[in-house]
């Protein structure tokens, strides 16, 4: 599942629906206010009789969208893009070349290219390769091996990119974390292979990137200047082992959510807390920083963690295991509201099997949504749900395939046409299923 939002462009969302016995994957827009934008669509258009999976989307600031997945096409693993672009025109599919499993937390990572188009990072054999590609959906030069032979890729990159158009890809390779730099005007910029495992990259609003690196017993955060070189020491975030951890910017400087592995009195591994750590403009954690505990008192810990910021606020979504089902959980942290208090996200209905939840705002900040899959109706179904600043919810779950339109001369068509019920809700989730 896949979710991205822009200011002033609204949000997108791409997941694997099982609708109609086939695994497809299909997109829907929301506009800035988290309001759907016409029905969801496919995006798996040329076939739609085989396995389609690990979606990744980017949205510009215009409103084009870009989409990248991996097709099981019998004769292998494909990897596939589609854009449409700022006026709605959908250029098609384009198939990509072979393309290989990717870890369950990262597939395809495609972000907005300098010029308005697109950036694709992904790996083949053991090589990371990126792509790009114009807004019109031309390629911008020749496929780019990244890192060469002697940094082999352990599994696909992760992508940052600045707002100069500068491109930062980090995986893992034998011997630590294998780091490519292109410029803006495509100029490689060679960096050394640094000890550890790369578990995000981010890039710095004040300038340069940062890296979180995972060692054998702590995690790390690293900053590189503009040019890829290590311009200050490391920043311990924490002791132990964090399986997943992601980083985000907000108007304090940058914000890291970890799930940490923790083992019972049998010495047996099992989930641990979730924590958010607050860090300055600088990069540094303040001298009296205590990591602050996420899950609701008594958890027995979750897993997934995704962090957004809208302002000085900071939400936070996660999987979690409570009773039978794994929910999707959120809670918001920080601004006005301070520390609010743990929500499930379904809360609508009663608790049901969820996975994948991501919350994301756009880039000025002023919205914020999450959207999740869930298996209350017996199949994976997407939902959103827009956040409150205040740390609550607002308006009802959205589901984001859009219902079957009714029949000719139903209630509901006189409705829509402008008759009696014209001012009722639209995108809301029958109660129960």
């Amino acid at each position: 599942m896949g979710l991205a939002g822009a200011a002033g462009a609204g949000f997108v969302a791409v997941w694997r629906d099982e609708r109609d016995g086939i695994d497809g994957i299909y997109r829907a827009r929301l506009d800035p206010a988290g309001e759907r934008l016409g029905p969801d669509e496919p995006i798996h258009g040329s076939d739609p009789d085989h396995l389609h999976d690990e979606a990744s989307v980017a949205i510009t600031p215009a409103g084009a969208l870009g989409m990248a997945w991996v097709a099981d096409v019998g004769r292998g693993r494909e990897l596939r893009l589609r854009i449409v672009t700022e006026e709605g025109e959908d250029l098609g599919e384009l198939a990509l070349g072979p393309a290989l499993a990717a870890t369950p937390e990262l597939g395809p990572q495609l972000t907005v290219g300098g010029d308005g188009g697109f950036a694709l990072s992904t790996y083949q054999g053991t090589r990371a390769l990126l792509r790009r590609f114009g807004p019109d959906r031309t390629p911008r030069g020749p496929v780019l091996p990244m890192g060469g032979a002697t940094r082999p890729a352990l599994g696909p990159p992760w992508l940052a990119q600045s707002e100069a158009g500068d491109l930062l890809a980090a995986w893992n390779t034998e011997g630590g974390i294998a780091l490519d730099l292109r410029t803006a005007s495509g100029e490689r910029r060679p960096v050394p292979v640094e000890p550890g495992q790369v578990r995000d990259v981010l890039a710095d609003p004040e300038g340069g990137w940062y890296v979180l690196v995972q060692t054998q017993e702590q995690l790390l955060l690293r900053h590189r200047d503009a040019r890829g070189d290590l311009d200050r020491g490391d920043v311990l975030v924490g002791r132990g082992f964090y399986p997943v951890a992601d980083m985000a910017a907000w108007s304090e400087g940058v914000a890291v959510v970890t799930e940490e592995l923790a083992r019972d009195d049998d010495r047996r591994t099992r989930l641990g807390p979730i924590a958010l750590h607050r860090l300055t403009r600088a990069g540094e954690l303040p001298p009296d920083h205590v990591p602050q505990q996420v899950l609701a008192e008594g958890s027995r810990g979750a897993t997934a963690p995704r962090v957004a910021a809208s302002g000085d606020r900071l939400m936070v979504a996660w999987d979690e295991l409570r009773g039978v089902n794994q929910d999707v959980y959120y809670r918001i942290l920080g601004g006005a509201a301070g520390a609010g208090r743990v929500r499930r996200l379904n809360a609508d209905v009663s608790s049901s099997h969820q996975r994948q939840g991501h919350v994301a705002t756009t880039a000025g900040g002023d919205r914020a949504i999450a959207v999740w899959l869930d298996d209350r109706s017996g199949r994976s179904r997407a939902y959103a749900r827009r956040l409150g600043t205040d740390g609550g919810f607002v308006g009802d779950e959205i589901a984001l395939p859009a219902p079957p339109p009714p029949p000719p001369g139903s209630q509901e068509t006189a409705d829509a046409a402008g008759g009696p019920g014209r001012a009722r809700a639209r995108n809301r989730v029958r109660r129960g299923g």
